[in-house]
């Protein structure tokens, strides 16, 4: 018997709880009852803070002029700015434009985010990765964390009004004094500028979220713009070519990964005579989070991995001719200039932010937004898609996530941890649901299809996850959905401790998951989706760039621009691969992998509770920079 039941009261209490969850009628309950999950365990002991952190590290955004392509139309005059945030010790004053100063930092990172991800992407990774580096290593680090140039089409016009209320309690002559207040007031505001045609105090009104006909010039946002982009934030930010190639590290995750290998083979200028411009001479080493830095041509099935069945399509069997004629269509807008991705659209990606600041300040609100917002059909296609058990739910849309009642905190579970989203290029490592009955769900595949199909569900894994999905069972009576339980979070350390790694359902039946495979805190993840003038999702992401980095190895490639002439350069450069652990894979000096973890974690994996599992990231990380830096 399950160790709950060791106390008998325990054990009671939770047999009348699942019955009046299911209504008892003398069944045998370990059978015939859906499984509710098991009381959480003691959260772990924290080494130190967030607020912790942010009392030692800053967090600014960063913009620098290189004006954006105008052949094909003209981008907004934001666009003409390369943006990152910039990430550095408190305490250190310097001028990063006189390169004497640079001797008060000991390494620069640049990192670049994966596809239809923001620089939040690292909000957490940088500045924690700061603080270790500094009280456990002596290091002083700084880190520049790029946004592709499109981002530049975000509408984030309502969030430092947001953030007002939150912080300040005001709004608009208003004063918000409880939680409730505040809730209530974020999500009127939130909606009112987004879908209801309301006016900042500023005189801003929402445009509307764009679409293909509204952004012809990004047919022109390619791999040049984007490879451009990161020489500019390193050649201004570390202006000294010695100080680069000892202290500028540079990385990225996912497709940010293999841009790394990019930038490391390219030249800037396009001269072969002159190497001082060449990616592998202007920096110290190479880092990937769950990609790889080596030479691209080795890389490319990662990358068509994390891409829609139609971009594939127009990857194959890629010629000079064929490039020419689908940069042309591009253009013309007879193909799309923004990437084609199923379900994941704008409307969709601004929604994860809104999730993303309740479930940071309003964890155990009741999520209620989701239910006031006007969805477009493919709001509600997407989220029909993240949230059906089976093929006949998704189809009759009976029942919808908005028949379920989450947290605001357990929304954002809903939304991304690996147990319930079925997008592996998403998914994080955060914990599960508690609160309600909770089962395996069969769409968009059947639950068995992983093992019944190891190889195809392996190659499907970034696109399409069917391995240990779970769902929710209860959402109240069949005539009032609406009225089930309110599910909330457990989060990654109360899962499971070195006595009882498992989690499972209150009879010991079934396992949901394992202490191995929960290791990022969903506090962590919701505020990156939003704090501060980035954000970790991608609004709008240009196709231009993912048909260039298929062409990169072509010996015509340079003569539109993409001078990629040291491919073989990035394989020769001291890096260091950080990855989700595969089956079959042995880990080397180089790739670590990292146990349990999925797509995002390498960016959130706990930093500060060593005593149930210690980071995999940083240290090893920090390792890597102390040993390939110049003095």
């Amino acid at each position: 018997m399950k160790g709950i039941f060791k106390n008998s009261f325990t054990g009671i209490m939770i047999m009348v709880v699942v019955m009046s969850l299911n209504g008892f009628t003398g069944c045998d309950l370990t059978k015939d009852a859906p499984p509710v999950p098991e009381p959480v365990k003691e959260r772990a002991a924290l080494d130190f803070t967030q607020a912790d952190v942010d009392a030692l590290v800053s967090m600014t955004q960063e913009k620098i002029f290189l004006p954006a392509p105008t052949d094909n139309g003209d981008p907004p005059e934001e666009c003409d700015y390369v943006h990152f945030l910039r990430f550095k010790l408190k305490d250190i004053d310097y001028d990063p434009e006189v390169p004497s100063t640079m001797n008060n930092v000991d390494a620069f990172l640049l990192v670049v985010p994966g596809i239809l991800e923001g620089a939040n992407g690292f909000e957490y990774f940088a500045r924690n990765l700061i603080y270790t580096a500094k009280v456990y290593n002596n290091l002083n680090l700084e880190v520049y964390a790029m946004d592709r140039r499109a981002n530049c089409l975000e509408d984030t016009s309502a969030e430092p009004y947001i953030e007002q209320i939150y912080y300040d309690g005001t709004y608009n002559g208003q004063t918000f004094e409880t939680m409730d207040e505040k809730h209530d007031a974020i999500v009127d505001l939130a909606l009112g500028y987004y879908y209801y045609g309301e006016t900042l105090p500023n005189g801003k009104k929402f445009a509307g979220f764009l679409k293909n006909k509204d952004v012809p010039y990004l047919s022109d946002f390619g791999l040049k713009m984007n490879t451009e982009s990161m020489f500019k934030i390193a050649m201004t930010m570390v202006p000294d070519l010695e100080a680069r190639q000892k202290k500028l590290f540079v990385g990225g995750h996912s497709m940010g990964g293999m841009h790394t290998a990019v930038f490391a083979g390219w030249d800037l200028d396009g001269d072969l005579a002159t190497l001082d411009d060449a990616g592998y001479m202007n920096c110290a080493g190479l880092y990937a989070l769950d990609s790889s830095v080596a030479a691209y041509e080795t890389i490319r099935d990662p990358l068509t991995s994390e891409l829609p069945i139609s971009t594939i399509a127009l990857l194959d069997a890629m010629d000079e001719y064929t490039y020419l004629q689908i940069v042309d269509a591009i253009r013309k807008e007879w193909l799309p200039p923004l990437l084609p991705f199923p379900f994941f659209d704008a409307e969709v990606m601004a929604t994860t932010e809104m999730i993303g600041y309740l479930g940071d300040w309003f964890p155990d609100h009741e999520a209620t937004a989701l239910d006031e917002i006007p969805m477009s059909s493919n709001l509600k296609a997407t989220l029909q898609v993240l949230h059906s058990r089976t093929l006949s739910q998704f189809i009759n849309a009976k029942p919808t996530i908005k028949d379920f009642r989450y947290t605001n905190e357990a929304l954002i579970g809903a939304f991304f941890d690996d147990n319930f989203v079925p997008v592996g290029m998403i998914q994080t490592s955060m914990g599960f649901l508690k609160g309600g009955p909770v089962v395996q769900k069969d769409f968009p595949l059947p639950s068995d299809f992983s093992k019944a199909n190891p190889e195809l569900a392996d190659s499907m894994g970034m696109m399409v996850s069917s391995k240990n999905m779970f769902i929710p069972a209860d959402e109240g009576a069949v005539d009032k959905e609406g009225n089930g339980p309110l599910y909330s979070w457990a989060d990654f350390d109360e899962i499971g401790n070195a006595e009882e790694p498992d989690f499972q359902d209150v009879f010991g039946n079934m396992t949901y998951t394992t202490m191995e495979n929960e290791i990022s805190d969903i506090h962590d993840f919701a505020r990156a989706l939003h704090q501060g003038p980035s954000n970790l999702v991608e609004w709008y992401f240009p196709l231009r760039p993912v048909i260039d980095m298929n062409t990169i190895g072509a010996s015509w490639a340079h003569k539109y621009g993409m001078n990629y002439f040291y491919g073989d350069m990035a394989g020769q450069m001291p890096m260091i691969e950080l990855v989700q652990a595969k089956e079959g894979v042995s880990d080397t000096d180089v790739r670590r992998q990292i146990k349990g973890a999925n797509h995002m974690d390498p960016m959130f994996m706990s930093a500060n509770t060593s005593s149930h599992r210690e980071n995999e990231v940083m240290q090893p990380l920090i390792d890597f920079i102390i040993e390939n830096k110049g003095e």
